[in-house]
C-alpha cells in the first residue's frame, strides 16, 4: 500500500509540475483505440505525427506535449537571438568610438538610438510579462478545477465504500449469532473493503498537498521572473537617464534573459495546460473502458485481479446470503394465516438478488423485480427471519 501511494504521490506532482522522472509503472499493452490517438508533432522523429495514446511512461508522448508550446518557443529564441544581436551591435559601437570632433555628434545619435530601443524593447518585455502572468493564471485555474476532480472522485468512493463496508458491518453483527460461516465472510469482506478506503482516503490526501504544494511554487516562480523583470527595466531607465552605459549593458543583458524566461515560462504553462486536458480525457476513457487505459496500473483499487477476486467473493457471499433469506422467507409464508391471493402476493415479494449466480456472481441490479424488497432493506429483514 505504502508503495503504491508513493508512486502515485510522485504522479500527481510530476501532473501540476510535469518534471520528467516519471514513476516505474507498467502500461498495460492492449491496442488504444482510434479516438484516443493523439496527433501531434513528435520532434524525436523528425516532427512526424505521434498517433499514440496517453502514456506517461513513453518518452514519444512527453516529447509531443512539450512541444505543443512551440510558438512560445519559438518566441523565446527569437528574442534570445534578438537580444545577442542587440549586444554585439552595443558592443561593437563602444569599440569603434574615438576622439575625433565627430564624437559628441555620433553619441548623440547612438544615445537617442539606444532610448529608443530600449523603449520598444521596454514595451516588449511588458507584453512578455502579461503575457506570462495570463498564462500561468490559466494554467494554476485548471490545476485547481483537476485538483477539484481528484477530491470529488475520492469522496464519491470514499462515500460509496463506507455504505457498503456500513452495511456489511451491520449483516455481519446481526448473523453473529446465527450463521457464523456467513458472519466471518462479511468480516473478511469488510476488513478489505476498510482497507481499500483507508488507501483512497491516503492518495486523496497526499494528492491535494502535492497540488497545493506545485500550484504555490509555480505561482512564486512566475511572481519572482516577473518582479525581478520589471524591476530591471526601472534600473535600466535609471542608468541609461545618468549615462553609466557598463551598468546599463549588464541589466539589459540580465532583462533580456529573464524576459525570455518568460516566453519559455509560458511555453510551459501551454504544455501544462494539455497535459492536464489529456489526464482529464484519460480520466473519462478509463470509466468507459478501464482495460484499455494506462491509469490501470496507477490508480489505487485497481489490480484486475485482486478487484475481480473481490467481487466475486462479495457477490458469492451475498448471493449465497440473499438465497437463503429468500428460502426462510418463503417457509415463514407458508405458517402464515394467509388466504390465496395474499399468499401469492406475498411471496412474490421476495428479497431483490442482484448478483447472478456461480461461476462469475456479477453484479447486475437491473435483474430485480419492481416490486421485489431492496437490498438495503436487508438489517430488518434479517432481524424478521432469524427472530422467527
Amino acid at each position: 500500500m505504502s508503495k503504491r501511494c508513493g508512486v502515485l504521490n510522485l504522479f500527481v506532482l510530476l501532473l501540476v509540475l510535469t518534471s520528467f522522472f516519471s514513476p516505474k509503472v507498467v502500461v498495460l499493452g492492449s491496442p488504444i483505440k482510434e479516438e484516443q490517438k493523439l496527433k501531434r508533432h513528435d520532434p524525436l522523429h523528425g516532427f512526424r505525427d505521434y498517433n499514440g495514446g496517453y502514456n506517461v511512461t513513453d518518452k514519444d508522448y512527453w516529447a509531443s506535449a512539450v512541444f505543443t508550446g512551440k510558438h512560445f518557443y519559438g518566441i523565446a529564441g527569437v528574442w534570445l537571438f534578438c537580444g545577442f544581436g542587440f549586444g554585439i551591435f552595443v558592443m561593437r559601437k563602444n569599440l569603434t568610438r574615438n576622439d575625433s570632433s565627430l564624437v559628441k555628434s555620433r553619441l548623440t545619435h547612438q544615445y537617442f538610438f539606444m532610448f529608443l530601443l530600449f523603449i520598444i524593447f521596454t514595451f516588449l518585455a511588458i507584453v512578455a510579462t502579461s503575457v506570462v502572468l495570463a498564462a500561468n493564471e490559466s494554467s494554476l485555474s485548471r490545476t485547481k478545477r483537476f485538483k477539484g476532480t481528484i477530491m470529488e472522485v475520492g469522496e464519491d468512493a470514499l462515500q460509496n465504500l463506507n455504505q457498503v463496508k456500513e452495511a456489511m458491518v451491520e449483516m455481519k453483527n446481526l448473523l453473529k449469532r446465527y450463521d457464523s460461516a456467513t458472519s466471518r465472510h462479511l468480516n473478511s469482506i469488510a476488513n478489505l473493503l476498510a482497507k481499500e478506503s483507508t488507501q483512497i482516503e491516503g492518495f486523496t490526501q497526499n494528492s491535494t498537498h502535492a497540488i497545493d504544494l506545485a500550484i504555490q511554487i509555480s505561482h512564486s516562480l512566475h511572481l519572482v521572473v516577473v518582479t525581478i523583470n520589471l524591476m530591471l527595466l526601472v534600473a535600466a531607465l535609471v542608468l541609461l537617464l545618468l549615462h553609466w552605459h557598463p551598468g546599463l549593458i549588464i541589466i539589459i543583458f540580465v532583462c533580456w534573459i529573464l524576459t525570455t524566461l518568460c516566453w519559455g515560462l509560458t511555453g510551459f504553462d501551454f504544455f501544462l495546460q494539455i497535459f492536464v486536458e489529456d489526464t482529464c480525457t484519460a480520466f473519462k476513457d478509463f470509466e468507459q473502458d478501464p482495460e484499455n487505459s494506462s491509469l490501470s496500473s496507477m490508480l489505487p483499487c485497481l489490480d484486475r485481479r485482486s478487484s475481480d477476486k473481490l467481487l466475486r467473493k462479495v457477490g458469492y457471499t451475498i448471493h449465497k446470503f440473499i438465497s437463503k433469506l429468500n428460502s426462510r422467507m418463503g417457509e415463514l409464508i407458508v405458517l402464515l394465516p394467509l388466504d390465496k391471493n395474499n399468499m401469492d402476493s406475498v411471496q412474490a415479494e421476495k428479497i431483490c438478488n442482484p448478483f447472478s449466480g456461480a461461476p462469475n456472481y456479477r453484479y447486475i441490479p437491473e435483474n430485480c423485480s419492481e416490486n421485489s424488497i431492496p437490498v438495503g432493506d436487508l438489517p430488518n429483514v434479517s432481524k424478521l427471519i432469524y427472530y422467527y
